[in-house]
């Protein structure tokens, strides 16, 4: 088993070819690019979705002619940051069978939800998109694989689009990720992510299955409001009274600096933000919130 880190970052289509001219990126000597890929996935789950509620994903993936199997564990998610059990194992597929067929045998009896039964898993959804990739190196040693990913997700009659940046720790500090990211998004209108290829292909075969449990936003310790307010706006344009009076009690609490927040909330009393502007506060929001949960570590 690995333990996935990383960071994801919506981009609109029509601003795809500003990532391309990052010349700091493309054109640095830290920066090595990889062959592009066409990754084909199929998801799986119960009738009932017991994956889904355990917040896990099985797929199986085809790069080229090679199908490898993978079941993700549910994890935790501070700051945007994301961190999550991994499994994967290379397949094969019989000549009579379109697919390969699944073997849930190859993953741990303690990485399944509690009482599910592996025979009753089933095809709900498939992502397919091309994959373009680059490993960055910073000067601290810290090593990142950097993705562009641009497709489809289908289920059934029904398709959304896929246009996202990842970002994933391969060596290194995880504060690494948001640096990264803040100096992509001063020039490409990116926003830190939490909503996964998976949600998007649940949100279609079973429209509304998808709950996100939020934390109240002005209830519990500090650090647990923090990071309800950074996932409250990833999700959302504007900014609620509750939200307002969550980031001033955080201020007001030392949570949070006051020229980093009060500038910005002024801001979002009278006008929508602009895109890059929100995008950088927000990654300031989600590294502090980092910081804050691994301290003591």
């Amino acid at each position: 088993m690995s333990n996935e880190v990383e960071l994801k970052l919506d981009i609109p289509k029509s601003h795809i070819r500003d990532f391309f001219k990052l010349d700091w990126f493309h054109s640095s000597p830290q920066v090595s690019h990889k062959p592009d890929r066409y990754l084909e996935n199929i998801y799986f789950d119960t009738p009932s979705l017991e994956l889904l509620k355990d917040k896990s994903a099985l797929r199986i993936r085809k790069i080229a002619d090679v199908y490898y199997q993978t079941l993700k564990t549910k994890g935790t998610s501070v700051g945007g940051l994301h961190q999550r059990g991994e499994w994967e194992h290379k397949i094969d597929r019989a000549p009579e069978d379109r697919l390969p067929r699944l073997k849930p045998e190859l993953f741990p009896v303690d990485a399944w939800p509690q009482s599910m039964t592996v025979n009753n898993l089933l095809p709900v959804f498939e992502t397919n998109f091309t994959r373009k990739c680059w490993i960055w190196r910073s000067f601290s040693g810290s090593v990142v694989e950097v993705v562009l990913d641009e497709g489809v997700v289908v289920s059934g009659e029904q398709s959304k689009p896929i246009c996202e940046i990842e970002l994933e720790l391969l060596e290194g500090n995880a504060s690494c990720l948001f640096d990264l990211a803040e100096a992509i998004c001063k020039d490409v209108p990116v926003l830190i992510s939490d909503v996964t290829k998976a949600q998007r292909g649940f949100d279609l075969y079973s429209p509304g299955v998808w709950v996100f449990e939020r934390d109240s936003l002005t209830d519990g310790a500090p650090l647990c409001r923090l990071n309800a307010v950074l996932q409250y706006i990833m999700g959302s344009e504007s900014l609620c009274s509750e939200v307002v009076e969550a980031l001033l009690c955080l201020v007001q609490d030392g949570y949070l600096p006051t020229m980093d927040v009060i500038p910005w909330v002024l801001k979002l009393q009278s006008t929508s933000p602009d895109v890059i502007m929100r995008s950088q506060w927000l990654l300031r929001l989600a590294r502090h919130a980092w910081l804050l949960s691994n301290k003591d570590k």
